[in-house]
This record gives structure tokens, sequence and C-alpha cells, in this order.
């Protein structure tokens, strides 16, 4: 059952534009705000809000509006600035953060790196993994299908082949029956799956997409955050952010500490929970 795996308490606030938006917060020590990407949610990070918890931090996980337990309206406008609005929101006014510290993972980066560009001095320490924060068309084909209006939703939304696409080359080792089920669980429907597709369509190609300006300021504001503790942990085997997206963030951050991971793919929670948990408690604990 994928719910013993997945034991927390379940919180919802209002966001400022009227949807329940569902979050995990647990433990009772430092603030460690975690956010997952496309198309998973807030159960990615299972193991890393228990460990935090047993080991004196307060882990925080949010699933974005359209993902995990939280609202999934038809008619909302799925942009990277929507979606930092609600953190803000849960950061400042349900949350009432003063200091944390910020996991980030595939569409959290964007997400929380806008928010820490604008609050930098609410950042203590930050974790990237797997993730990107500037305009890029070098994505894999598969990503760019999932863009088309109709064809996108056809896979995306009728077919769900983002979603077993995820769940057969996001790792190197095999997912057990009880993690599949964790991930597929609040992505039943056509209906459910809308945010699914509106993520890769948000990606930013063009300087007349909506968000382009958007990562346009993300990316020449990245320097505000150089002065920060900042731990890379990088699946090698990442069909989607192969080591070239590595490099990208090398060259932002030149201090920063990076491991890879060489046995691991997208998300290193399931293949390499144990180690990625014990190297970011590690560094969020020095």
């Amino acid at each position: 059952m994928w719910k013993s795996q997945y034991p927390f308490e379940s919180r919802w606030f209002k966001t400022p534009f009227a949807q329940r938006m569902h979050y995990v917060d647990v433990g009772s020590g430092f603030p460690v705000v975690m956010l997952h990407g496309n198309p998973t949610w807030s159960f990615m990070y299972r193991s890393l809000l228990a460990a935090a918890a047993q080991h004196g931090l307060r882990g925080i996980a949010p699933d974005h509006i359209g993902f995990g337990l939280s609202d999934k309206p038809q008619d909302w406008e799925y942009t990277l600035e929507r979606h930092m609005t609600n953190l803000d929101a849960l950061i400042n006014d349900q949350l009432r953060l003063s200091h944390f510290d910020l996991v980030v993972h595939d569409w959290g980066g964007p997400i929380g790196l806008l928010y820490a560009v604008k609050h930098p001095e609410q950042i203590r320490k930050i974790v990237l993994m797997n993730t990107l924060g500037w305009v890029t068309n070098r994505f894999p084909r598969s990503i760019h299908l999932t863009r088309i209006p109709v064809i996108g939703a056809l896979l995306v939304r009728s077919w769900n082949l983002l979603m077993r696409k995820a769940l057969r080359s996001c790792t190197v080792k095999s997912l057990s029956k009880e993690a599949r089920a964790g991930y597929k669980y609040p992505y039943k429907t056509y209906e459910n799956r809308i945010a699914i597709q509106r993520f890769p369509q948000d990606i930013p190609l063009k300087e007349k997409h909506p968000s382009y300006k958007t990562f346009k300021f993300l990316n020449e504001n990245l320097y505000k955050l150089k002065g920060k503790p900042i731990f890379i942990a990088w699946g090698k085997h990442d069909f989607c952010f192969p080591t070239d997206f590595l490099d990208g963030w090398k060259a932002r951050f030149p201090s920063a500490s990076i491991k890879i991971y060489e046995e691991a793919a997208h998300l290193i929670f399931e293949d390499n929970q144990e180690e990625a948990v014990e190297d970011i408690l590690n560094f969020l604990k020095q």
C-alpha cells in the first residue's frame, strides 16, 4: 500500500487564486522547503521528509496547483509566475517563514529559484537536483510533443504517456509496485492530468511566450544566490536533464558542492535513496 510510505498529515491553504493547495509539514526544527516538478508531487520527498524530521529539521513539501492532492482547475493559467505566487503565499502568509533552506527538483527549480532571487534574504542554503533556470530548447522529442495542443492532450491527458514514460525512464532501478502506485495516484483522469501537460507548455522557446520574460529575469538574477551554500545532486542518466544542464549550473554557481550519482536517473531518491538523503541532510546540517 503506497500510503504507508507517505504517512504524513495533509494540510491545505487557499491560494491568492482561491484554489486549495496541499502541503505536508513535519518536524519542528529549521524549515526546509522541498519543491517537486513534473509529473511528480510531494510523494517524491517522502524519504527526505521523514529523515529531516528525525534529524531535527522541519520538512515542508507542497503540491503545486494541478499536482498531487492540490486542486486541479481546468481554466487556470499554469505559468511559472503564478506557481511562484502560490509559493510566496504559502511561505509568507500561511507559514510565516523568515528563513529556510530550499530543495528543488525539475520544475520546482524555476519556481523555487524565482522566489529565491526575489527574496534572497530568506534563503539560507539551496539544494539543486536535475533542474534548470534559463531559457533553452534542449529537451527530448517527447517533451516537445507534449506541448502540441491537440496531440499533446491526447498523449499526456488521454493516454497518460508522460507519466508512463516517467515511471519507466526516470529511474535506473525498477520502481516498486507501491512507489508506482503512489506517483500515479493523483492523476487517474483526463482532468487530473492537466498540469502534467501545462508544465511543458510553459517552457518558453520563443520571446513571445508568456513565461519568456520570467525565465529571462530568473537567469539574470541568479547571481544574487552566489553567496549561498549550494549543493547540486545530479542523477547522471537523466533523459530530460543530461549533464550539459549540470554544466550550466557549474558556470552559474562555480563554488557549489556537486555530487553526481552514477547509478541514478531523474528521480535520485528512487535510485539512491539512502545515499542521497544522507548527503542532503549532511549538507543542510553543516
